[in-house]
């Protein structure tokens, strides 16, 4: 990141004594802006640039957010990265005003939806609100734990020119998350690790086979619990397809990604912890998801 320490010494340098004109003197700090450089104030815009956006949709979760909170702001106390925590508030019943009290606001801001229209609308609202360069999609129910996770996870994504990049989702032994996940016959349950899908084959559609990996590399598709996504592409996208309501948004969306030749990234060496399943039923969404996603990519989308 650039210094701009020598921003008040350019301006000092520049700052001319008061002249007179007749008997009304010019006034100093209009002299002061006559004779800085015009693109003094461009690089001044920018330092208020946000590098990562970091989006929190909490739909009666409160117990966790704060949490979370704490958790990124001593992940990057000590780094470079410029960043704000922008939280919805999907509808409800939750009071966060005492989390906003507790946050600057150029740190953390609370936005407030009436109505709730699922996880991937939700994110669309909240990266509306940045112009960031990076977007850090969080579940609310997210712990960071491992030093300079998000700094790691940035460096990765900005090396491989990726569209995002997610981590390994663990328990509290350590072991890559799992869960009963529906078939494909949406008849039939079996356990299947979820933080990633393997590319399956050649044909660029086929990303739901799960393999274990011990070493970074390209997948088909991260899991929406974590997901640092290059702001840009998420934008020329379309972002998240909100007929999805919950489940299924993030495939769908890094399947978008890929179809554009976009690489997705997933980083075992990075670990975030994740309690799983604290916002809604998965039996009542999950099968409706699926189905969506079969008739708008087909079944060899997944």
């Amino acid at each position: 990141m650039a210094d701009y320490r020598g921003v008040a010494q350019l301006v000092e340098h520049r700052s001319p004594k008061p002249r007179v004109v007749g008997s009304s003197p010019i006034s100093p700090a209009k002299d002061i802006f006559r004779n800085i450089p015009e693109n003094l104030f461009v690089i001044i815009r920018k330092m208020d640039k946000l590098d990562i956006a970091i989006q929190i949709v909490n739909y009666n979760t409160k117990r966790f957010i704060e949490p979370l909170v704490d958790s990124i702001t001593k992940d990057l106390a000590d780094s470079n990265i410029n960043y704000k925590i922008l939280i919805l508030d999907n509808n409800s019943n939750d009071n966060l005003s005492d989390i906003q009290k507790r946050w600057k606001l150029d740190k953390v801001k609370i936005y407030y939806s009436k109505t709730n229209n699922g996880f991937g609308a939700g994110h669309n609202a909240l990266e509306e609100k940045t112009d960031a360069s990076y977007i850090l999609i969080l579940n609310p129910d997210i712990l960071i734990f491992e030093k300079h996770t998000i700094e790691r996870m940035l460096k990765v994504l900005k090396l491989y020119k990726a569209a995002v990049i997610g981590p390994a989702l663990v328990t509290t032994n350590r072991e890559i998350q799992s869960e009963i996940m529906i078939s494909r016959t949406i008849r039939n349950t079996k356990a299947q690790n979820w933080d990633h899908g393997e590319l399956g084959s050649k044909n660029i559609v086929q990303a739901a086979k799960f393999k274990k990996r011990d070493k970074l590399g390209e997948v088909g598709w991260v899991s929406g619990a974590v997901m640092l996504i290059d702001h840009a592409v998420f934008k020329a996208a379309g972002g998240f397809d909100a007929n999805f309501f919950l489940y299924y948004e993030e495939e769908d969306l890094c399947l978008r990604f890929r179809q554009k030749n976009y690489k997705i990234i997933y980083d075992p060496s990075v670990h975030i912890f994740h309690y799983g399943s604290v916002v809604a039923k998965k039996s009542k969404f999950f099968a409706k998801s699926l189905a969506y996603y079969i008739k708008k990519n087909g079944i060899s989308g997944l």
